[in-house]
């Protein structure tokens, strides 16, 4: 039976549970503490944690009081089967039992919360153990330190890994790459490379995985030259790189939108004879939409079948997406459609990127379909499929069917944001409804909603359309007033609005708040004005502005030239608007009809 016993500690429970019985059914035969010891430890080892329990309550029925190493052997298997609770309930009951627990017990508990995720109560039994003279063992830091790396509790990890020379313990490979790990985690990628350097002065030589948490550190902080750096450093340290470290750094470079880079790391790794996982490729999908490269994006997608990949959700959504920063409405439409072809269901990223795309394309019969279809494939509608919809219906010039869209939120239990309300300012404006518009910038104040610079465009923009300069100008002036910073779009639109007004002189002003504010006038802003001055007959200051662009940097196109020439001919000045004919001809601008047909009229009148 002794045999028996001690041949099941690998973890072989049934044996042990049978030795067990088998003993208690031996006359006079008495199992000693040694022998439960190895049964409790078969369990633990087997997963078989109620049983080790069992029988440490069973002990003391047959004369065997339970011992420290009885009850480290129970907290072990706690541990191993995921119970931090009982863990540390054995551990609490120690010296109600007259027994101390010791690095063995304490470290085993400290295991199982670092298991469960109670890094608070692994850090307190840390405490614990110093305050009582109890002696932590690497292992134990280690168990410390990773718990407090998967909860991102990067600082606590850090001194953890400071503290261990404190008493006297040496930090190993693993200390240091649970720490960095944590620092990853918490997104901070220059206290991933300060410990990584740490490391390498203290004579511990980095693993693998040492590696790819210091480049995981470096993707999640967007590093993704330190990434490729770290990657190329590990062959040169006899290491090889795995499918995680490749993974890694394409994640890296995905997220800062380096698809070549992307796409070479992974023809790399087949060269080397790694074989990417699908999330590999799927970072290399997201590398490629990312940097709107629809193509590739597709290629990668084909391509995973064959090297025995199927595409999942993540890699068909990922692709939508490239489609829809690639400007490919109906390339994503088919996608979509594609997914359940292959057995998988979109979810609301798919849905909301293919909404997205149709957005961008002006498709807005086809972004509001997608839409309604969700709940009918059950998927639940988002806040930013609302946003793409009604964005697209501002883009097709549909202001009933975005305000229709903005109104039917709180109906479905969405809350507006004021990107739903930006959208919906702008489709009224391209609707000529600036009174609308203006309405709905009021009104996200009472649900809430402090309107942005985008918002603020979108309604000065509006009243240009509607040939309300005033209350183009008035809004403009209000930004600042509630916190707002006027950008070159909001001075180019109220500019524009004065321009269209006849509002020459209002326009220059704004143009001269433009540049007091130290934003500088771009080609728009220039054009609306010289077109100002131009409505309002002002031909030398519309020749001034033309010259202040060219002083400034900027290239006249057909229409600053145009403006200019057609201010020329609105004075009656026909020898400055060949001139500038001339000169438009000169620097390669070609002039159009209009163009030659004012100067021609110009010139046969003052014949």
């Amino acid at each position: 039976m002794k045999k028996m016993l001690y041949d099941s500690r690998s973890g072989d429970w049934r044996k042990a549970l049978r030795a067990v019985d088998g003993m208690k059914k031996l006359p006079g035969w008495l199992i000693d503490q040694k022998s439960y010891c190895m049964a409790i430890t078969a369990c633990g080892r087997g997963g078989q944690w109620e049983q080790a329990v069992r029988l440490l309550r069973e002990m003391p029925t047959e004369g065997a009081a339970p011992d420290l190493s009885a009850y480290s052997a129970v907290i072990d298997a706690c541990a191993k089967g995921g119970q931090w609770k009982m863990a540390v309930f054995f551990l609490m009951e120690m010296p109600t039992k007259g027994i101390a627990p010791d690095a063995r017990s304490y470290g085993a508990a400290i295991n199982a919360c670092a298991r469960g995720g109670r890094w608070k109560i692994a850090l307190d039994l840390l405490r614990e153990m110093l305050a009582r003279d109890v002696t932590p063992n690497v292992i134990i830091y280690n168990s410390a330190i990773n718990s407090c790396a998967k909860a991102g509790q990067w600082e606590i990890a850090v001194s953890l890994v400071k503290e261990m020379a404190t008493v006297g313990l040496a930090p190993d490979v693993i200390s240091y790459s649970s720490a960095i790990s944590a620092c990853g985690r918490g997104g901070r990628w220059e206290e991933a490379l300060e410990l990584f350097e740490d490391m390498r002065t203290s004579g511990v030589a980095p693993d693998v995985i040492t590696y790819g948490s210091a480049i995981a550190a470096c993707a999640n902080g967007g590093r993704w030259k330190e990434a490729v750096s770290l990657l190329r450093k590990i062959p040169t340290v006899g290491l090889t790189p795995n499918v995680i470290s490749y993974s890694s750094v394409i994640t890296a470079c995905a997220k800062e939108g380096q698809w070549k880079i992307a796409l070479d790391l992974l023809r790399e790794m087949k060269a080397m004879r790694l074989a990417p996982n699908i999330i590999t490729y799927n970072a290399a999908i997201d590398a490629c939409a990312k940097g709107g490269r629809w193509k590739e994006a597709i290629d990668l997608l084909r391509e995973m079948p064959t090297v025995g990949l199927p595409p999942d959700v993540v890699s068909y959504s990922s692709v939508i997406d490239a489609c829809s920063k690639g400007d490919r409405w109906k390339e994503a439409i088919d996608i979509l459609r594609e997914m359940p072809t292959v057995g998988l269901s979109p979810n609301a990223i798919s849905y909301n990127s293919a909404i997205d795309a149709c957005a961008k394309g002006g498709q807005w019969k086809e972004a509001k379909g997608l839409l309604r279809e969700m709940p009918t494939a059950g998927v639940t509608q988002r806040v930013i499929g609302y946003n793409s919809a009604i964005a697209a219906c501002a883009k097709g010039e549909q202001w009933k069917e975005a305000l229709a869209l903005l109104r039917e939120m709180p109906t479905v239990g969405l809350h507006t944001t004021v990107f739903s309300y930006s959208s919906a300012i702008d489709a009224c404006g391209k609707g000529n409804l600036w009174i609308k518009a203006k309405e709905l910038l009021r009104e996200m104040a009472t649900v809430g909603l402090a309107p942005n610079e985008v918002c603020y465009n979108s309604a000065i923009d509006a009243c240009g359309r509607g040939d309300q300069w005033e209350e183009a100008v008035d809004l403009l002036r209000e930004m600042p007033t509630v916190g707002l910073s006027p950008d070159v779009f909001s001075y180019s639109s109220a500019i524009a609005a004065c321009a269209k007004g006849d509002q020459w002189k209002e326009a220059l002003a704004v143009l001269k708040e433009m540049s007091a504010a130290g934003l500088a006038p771009d080609l728009i802003c220039y054009n609306s004005a010289i077109d100002a001055c131009s409505k309002g007959g002002r031909w030398k200051m519309a020749v001034a502005l033309l010259g202040e662009m060219r002083a400034a940097g900027l290239t006249p196109n057909i229409i600053s030239y145009s403006s200019a020439i057609d201010a020329c001919v609105r004075g009656g000045q026909w020898k400055e608007g060949i001139a500038l004919l001339e000169e438009m001809r000169g620097s390669g601008v070609v002039p159009d009809v209009i163009t030659y047909h004012a100067l021609m009229v110009t010139c046969a009148k003052y014949d």
